[in-house]
């Protein structure tokens, strides 16, 4: 009968709650001596889990079912079982007698009466002395379980008819609390030394489980610690980290995320509650952030979309237990910030690429359908809305194929054009008699007379011979006019050709006087022509394309493509091909002689992205796009020895700006600038297997805002010409450009620079100035030859001896003969400065001439307003002008002069009224200061003259307006405040002041 088989009874019957089973069992397991039912029995009723009844029975109940089983073997052998010992109906009788000496021992101590009790020892005793056999095979550490099982045998029987309390009784009672107590004193620190011991060794085979990472293992085991240990300080942690190493099994050993997502889901809530998890947070959070991980990995990895969005939609289900503060505290959330929000971009990422999976098959489902119905204009738009959208699918080989497949209905698209250019040969003459007013300075260079340069003046063409800067010819093309001419041969001789944009025409000018010798006109505005021999490529932006014969302007063929076009046709000199860039997309090989379209390259460019022609050099094609706001990618293609089967050559290069300016071609060689300042050589090796286009010398300055500038480069040595002109050394083997000098700051230069011989032509509008000056500089040193100025405005203009006496804004004067006006281009000659007192100077904008009393005029310098240019066209004096440095105590003028007799009466920014005397720009008397506060600065309006040539009326804005004497110096008359302020101008009708003021519905007339 084994105590096990005790205890599974009361389970069965439900007598005892389930932690005092699980206690029994721990008890029995962990209890190095031999344990009873009888001993158990006793236990619980002392303990007063049952009543003596009920141990009783159970006793009773387990023997006889032994029995039972002993009499089915019994009978079966047919050996009768010995001295059956008949049930009873008291736990005290079942339970084991105790040691007959013991016994013995406490009767005679205690009691001397014989009666049935001395009757019951002997047969204690008898009974003990045939049980001493057993006990003597049983270990001695089973001593005291049966001390206690002797005294209660001891115990009196209980009479059902007369219940006598025996003296026994008591004395069992007594005896039985104090063994009791010894006991329990001797046994529970034992019993707390043993399970503690018990329970560190279990929570230490759990930990190990877990750091080998045997979760499964782990996971039972802590269930194990906690359910065994509940009152242990560690009994929480275990329950939470064994649900967490649940959870570790099912991510760590499973591919898929979502099963480790289910799992979380399911056990973490179970232990939410408990203590353990403040202590478990952080790696609860490292386990759910590495679940997501998992599925950002895995969404990578998947190749479907649908897969992708259910691995997605299984993560937002992640993403939310990691945002459950439950689960990740704020402490945690902090510390792995940087974690969480990466895994949120990489999620935010996926979702944009399964968006941009689905918008790339529709977009390719509907391109496919636009090429079907040969709708390639609406294929190039859903492309490129697409690329806008996701600029990585730029190189997408699916959109790329569907492009080829375009190309080649575009190349079909090609056709004659309808639209043919008109010549003519008579040109229309001067609207009015014209003279052209020049100013030369510096000496004659040794060059060939015959050498003549066309530049672009202010609107017009103008040829400049090269020896002395003379202005040989002008030809007014117009405002509009933003090209250069361009040389037809690189002969002296050779004409010129001069297209118009905006107006569609395209002249040849004769060299030798700017005659028209012919012009054509076209239909359509049209792009900056390209020269090549005898052939003459004009593009119009509608997409038209013209070879016109250069001798007689007529088209030698007209072909029309599927686009519009931003930029003219490109190509190298005497080549077969030559090569026109769409306004997006395409790429159009021509054939030179008939126009047909040999080829059809797709680039993939943007509208307005391309600002300059394609280059051939060394069977590699050239391309600049302006891909971006502040950047330029260079694209090389390579082509055959006849121009064709375009293949891209390597990757693109990357530039600082936009290439807004052609570069120069020399050689094997590409000088290209930016417009934010990089300047780069490149170097064509048709060899190197990589890169067939590098970057042999470049140089990067940051400019702050976008410029034009023209590079010139000839063998090593490079000018630039912007906003001052630099000249540099090209140093080969360091790569880098040494700068050798910089002149003429701040200038801006107008066209590219030209090199004829030994000397360079440059055009400029001096900084202050108004015209454009032409110089031939040496090109080592920068220094000039000869400068012409041309293009000046007319300041002044009053009769004199001579016939005209005219004054610039540059304070060059000019004597001009009645011959000098013509009604043609052909016998317009120009006509030289007697004069020219700026001719060195910046800033020198002299207007608005104030005529004296006297008959002589000033200008004053807006640019400056401490000069005056005092203009005498009788010339009494030397010279017919005079500039004249004004003394104006550091202030300058701040509205319009007048003239007061012979004097000049000038409003002053400082708010005084100063009058000077125009021969030495000296003041005349004190100056006229009004009443003003403290920080106050009022303005000026004009000063207007009575009638009787010496009183002045001038107002402000203040609302002021004041009268004053002149003479010897000025002098208030009357001041009177104005209702409202003055509006603009003021004047004078019959010495009444009138003004305009505003109002809330218009202005007043003020009297």
């Amino acid at each position: 009968m084994s105590a096990s088989q005790f205890i599974q009874m009361l389970e069965n019957k439900g007598l005892l709650d389930p932690e005092s089973i699980v206690e029994l069992q721990k008890m029995v397991e962990q209890s190095k001596v031999r344990v009873t039912p009888e001993a158990l029995a006793r236990i619980l009723v002392e303990n007063g889990q049952l009543t003596r009844f009920q141990a009783t029975k159970l006793v009773t109940e387990l023997k006889e079912q032994q029995q039972a089983q002993g009499s089915a073997q019994a009978s079966s052998s047919r050996q009768p079982t010995p001295n059956k010992k008949p049930p009873t109906d008291s736990v005290d009788d079942l339970l084991p007698p105790e040691e007959v000496e013991e016994v013995v021992v406490e009767v005679q101590e205690v009691f001397e009466d014989p009666v049935a009790e001395v009757v019951e020892v002997v047969e204690a005793t008898e009974t003990r002395s045939s049980n001493s056999k057993r006990k003597n095979a049983k270990p001695t550490g089973a001593l005291l379980d049966d001390g206690l099982k002797g005294v209660a045998v001891a115990k009196a029987p209980v009479t059902k008819n007369k219940p006598e309390k025996s003296p026994w009784e008591s004395f069992g009672i007594i005896g039985m609390g104090f063994i009791v107590l010894l006991l329990l004193t001797l046994l529970v620190p034992l019993y707390i030394w043993f399970t503690q011991g018990s329970a560190k060794e279990s929570l230490e085979i759990a930990e190990n489980f877990y750091k080998n990472r045997d979760y499964e293992r782990a996971s039972k085991q802590y269930e194990l610690f906690a359910t065994g240990f509940p009152a242990d300080e560690n009994a929480s942690t275990a329950k939470v980290k064994g649900t967490l190493a649940k959870v570790r099994e099912a991510s760590e050993k499973n591919a898929d995320p979502s099963v480790g997502l289910k799992a979380a889901q399911e056990e973490l809530p179970k232990v939410v509650n408990e203590a353990g998890m403040s202590n478990m947070r952080v790696e609860i959070t490292d386990v759910l952030l590495r679940i997501a991980e998992k599925f950002i990995s895995k969404a990578d990895n998947t190749p479907g979309i649908q897969d992708r969005k259910t691995l997605i939609t299984a993560m937002n289900q992640q993403m939310d237990l990691i945002r459950d503060p439950r689960y990740v505290g704020t402490q945690e959330r902090t510390q792995n910030e940087l974690r969480i929000r990466r895994i949120e971009e990489d999620q935010q990422r996926v979702v944009r690429e399964i968006q941009q999976s689905e918008d790339l098959d529709t977009t390719v489902a509907a391109m496919t359908a636009s090429l079907e119905a040969k709708e390639v204009v609406k294929t190039y738009e859903q492309r490129r809305e697409l690329v806008k959208k996701y600029p990585i699918l730029e190189e997408n080989s699916k959109l790329r194929d569907l492009m080829l497949q375009a190309t080649d209905v575009q190349r079909a698209s090609v056709a004659k054009s309808n639209a043919a250019p008109v010549s003519q040969d008579t040109v229309s003459a001067f609207a009015a008699p014209t003279a052209l007013l020049t100013s030369r300075v510096g000496n004659p260079i040794d060059s060939n007379p015959e050498d003549v340069a066309f530049l672009r003046v202010k609107g017009s063409a103008i040829a400049i011979a090269v020896a002395n800067g003379q202005v040989l010819w002008r030809k007014f093309i117009g405002k509009d006019w933003t090209g250069e001419p361009k040389r037809l041969a690189p002969t002296s001789d050779s004409d010129a050709i001069v297209a118009v944009a905006s107006r569609g025409t395209v002249s040849r000018l004769a060299a030798k006087d700017g005659s028209v010798v012919w012009e054509s006109k076209f239909p359509e505005p049209i792009l900056e022509p390209a020269v090549d021999g005898d052939d003459i490529f004009v593009a119009t932006t509608a997409g038209n394309v013209h070879c016109l014969d250069a001798i007689s302007g007529q088209p030698r063929w007209s072909k029309k493509i599927p686009q519009s076009i931003d930029v003219g046709t490109g190509g190298a000199p005497g080549k077969r091909k030559r090569y026109l860039v769409g306004n997006h997309s395409n790429l159009y090989v021509l054939s030179r002689g008939n126009g047909e379209c040999d080829e059809v390259v797709y680039l993939g460019h943007n509208p307005g992205t391309i600002a300059v022609p394609p280059i051939w050099v060394l069977n590699q094609l050239i391309l600049f796009e302006n891909a971006g706001p502040d950047h330029c990618l260079m694209k090389v293609y390579s082509t055959n020895d006849e121009g064709t089967e375009l293949k891209l050559a390597q990757p693109p290069v990357r530039f600082r700006g936009h290439v807004v300016v052609e570069p120069q071609v020399e050689g094997r060689r590409l000088a290209v600038a930016t417009n934010l300042g990089e300047i780069a050589i490149l170097d064509v090796e048709v060899t190197n297997p990589k890169e067939k286009v590098t970057k042999m010398v470049n140089l990067v300055s940051n400019e702050a805002a976008p410029k034009a500038t023209w590079p010139l480069m000839s063998g090593t040595d490079l000018w630039l010409a912007s906003n001052r002109l630099a000249y540099f050394q090209i140093q080969i083997t360091g790569q880098k450009l040494n700068s050798v000098w910089l002149k003429e700051d701040l200038d801006e230069f107008t066209a590219r620079p030209i090199k004829l011989g030994d000397v360079i032509l440059h055009s400029r509008v001096v900084r202050g100035n108004a015209g454009v000056r032409v110089a031939a500089i040496n090109p080592k040193t920068g220094d000039a030859y000869w400068e012409t100025d041309i293009g000046n405005p007319v300041a002044s203009l009053s009769p004199g001896p001579q016939g005209l006496v005219a004054v610039t804004s540059q304070a060059a004067t000019f004597n001009v003969p009645s011959d000098a006006f013509a009604t043609e281009n052909i016998g317009l000659k120009p006509t030289l400065s007697i004069e020219n007192m700026g001719r060195n100077q910046r800033s020198m904008t002299f207007a608005n001439p104030i005529p004296l009393a006297d008959g002589r005029s000033l200008l004053l310098n807006s640019a400056q307003g401490s000069q005056m240019l005092l203009v005498d066209p009788a010339r009494k004096s030397t010279s017919t002008s005079k500039l004249v440095v004004l003394d104006l105590a550091g202030s300058y003028p701040i509205a319009e002069s007048i003239a007061v007799g012979s004097s000049v009466l000038v409003p002053l920014e400082n708010a005084q009224l100063m009058m000077l005397d125009p021969e030495n720009g000296k003041p005349i008397g004190t100056p006229f200061q009004p009443t003003i506060s403290a920080g106050e600065r009022p303005i000026w309006l004009n000063p207007v003259l009575l009638s009787d040539k010496q009183s002045v009326v001038i107002a402000d804005q203040r609302r002021n307006l004041y009268k004053l004497s002149t003479g010897k110096q000025l002098r208030l008359l009357n001041a009177q405040p104005l209702e409202r302020g003055i509006k603009g101008r003021i004047d004078v009708i019959n010495d009444v002041a009138v003004g305009l003021s505003p109002g809330p519905s218009g202005d007043f007339l003020d009297f």
